[in-house]
């Protein structure tokens, strides 16, 4: 049996479909935090054992640090830095100036 497709299902399935391409695959696992770094960049944690480092501009990602453990929460530091907070209670700092990782205690 064949079904016809309105023109109003057919323009919201051309909408969807864009919205999927446009979609950004920013973590492997779960994110669990968002920071606001500065006017250009945001960061983001994930249980994928990364922080990710994004352009605000044009939402791409800038650079990727791999740590100890889960990222579950995400701060400001001095400066550019971002302090974050592992679920294993472990700590970590990053320089978003230099693009490193300064620090895991």
């Amino acid at each position: 049996m064949f079904v016809k497709t309105s023109d109003e299902a057919k323009s919201a399935l051309s909408k969807l479909e864009i919205v999927h391409q446009k979609m950004i695959k920013a973590h492997s696992e779960f994110i669990n935090c968002i920071l606001d770094v500065n006017q250009d960049y945001f960061a983001t944690g994930g249980s994928d054992f990364r922080v990710n480092l994004w352009s605000k501009q044009t939402m791409t990602q800038i650079e990727t640090f791999e740590m100890a453990g889960e990222v579950s929460c995400l701060t400001k530091g001095p400066g550019d830095i971002i302090v974050c907070g592992l679920i294993n209670g472990g700590l970590a700092s990053i320089d978003t100036n230099e693009l490193r990782v300064l620090r895991v205690v």
